[in-house]
């Protein structure tokens, strides 16, 4: 039998993604890549197919005749792709169980207690894969993920975990050290402010800019402070006294209770998203699946 010619993978999942929403935008925040870098991708399949697939319009996108007669087609066969991969990684890792997360949750939420679960399942070899990207199942060897969105992930199921809101925090220490009380957003202008780098890219969208003109803080200039590629890092110079950062409900209730953070202000606004646990269709009715589920509810019903 002569060998298979079949395109690169890569360029049909940009061609899929950006079809089935018909706007190389949205495929490309499905796919957690650039609009330029679906569009190129694309480009490179028309190329290969030496077809046109869609018509590029100055309003958006349309899909061609040869575009919608191959999509259907392609969504049908990444799909059988995703469901025998997915079939024969059970088998292969029945015992290891695999969690794909930010690395802000990873640090802030699920380390400090995933002891527990260690404890209770020690017949399951738990490894927690982080990353800023969402993970792609069909792709990244991981069993269940936490992500942060609004709730639709096309494909997947998914269980809504932990409401999220971004406020200004900080240590204690901070304040007692700072000769001008912080009483107001305006006071900020007083205080070092640390910024997360990171935030844009996982979805959070809320920054010192968003939060100061909410509170009408325009005094305080926003670019101010030293920036950081993680939450995590930004919580750590917040609890040892460096500066004031943002903060995620979400995630630093317990330091909040412990009184090892502070937050000065009544003003939340409302992330980009909330935090959800994400898996294949038919992925719960594993048991290592299952046991990480029921766990995981109980952490946040007590967080």
């Amino acid at each position: 039998m002569s060998p298979r010619r079949l395109p690169p993978l890569n360029a049909v999942r940009a061609f899929e993604a950006a079809g089935r929403h018909e706007s190389f935008s949205r495929g490309a925040e499905e796919l957690f890549v650039t609009p330029a870098a679906v569009s190129q991708q694309v480009r490179a399949l028309e190329h290969w197919l030496g077809v046109q697939l869609f018509e590029r319009k100055a309003r958006g996108l349309a899909l061609t005749p040869a575009g919608r007669s191959y999509l259907p087609r392609v969504s049908e066969v990444l799909d059988r792709l995703a469901d025998a991969t997915q079939s024969v990684r059970r088998l292969g890792h029945s015992s290891i169980l695999s969690v794909g997360v930010t690395p802000g949750f990873a640090s802030l939420f699920l380390a400090p207690r995933l002891w527990r679960f260690a404890s209770e399942h020690p017949e399951l070899d738990v490894r927690i894969a982080t990353q800023m990207r969402p993970v792609a199942f069909d792709e990244d060897t991981v069993d269940v993920a936490v992500r942060y969105g609004r709730g639709d992930f096309p494909g997947l199921s998914s269980e809504f975990l932990l409401r999220d809101g971004v406020t200004p925090i900080c240590s204690p220490r901070l304040l007692e050290a700072n000769e001008h009380p912080l009483r107001s957003p305006e006071d900020l202008r007083y205080y070092t402010l640390l910024h997360n780098e990171s935030a844009v890219l996982a979805g959070f969208r809320v920054t010192w800019k968003d939060w100061l003109d909410a509170a009408g803080a325009h005094q305080v200039d926003c670019r101010r402070g030293p920036r950081f590629s993680d939450v995590h890092l930004v919580m750590q110079e917040a609890l040892a006294g460096h500066g004031v950062g943002l903060g995620h409900m979400a995630l630093i209730g317990e330091e909040l209770r412990a009184g090892r953070l502070v937050a000065p202000f009544d003003l939340v606004l409302a992330g980009g998203g909330d935090y959800h646990v994400v898996y294949p269709p038919g992925a719960e009715e594993q048991p290592k699946v299952a046991a990480f589920l029921k766990w995981l509810r109980a952490q946040v019903s007590e967080s």
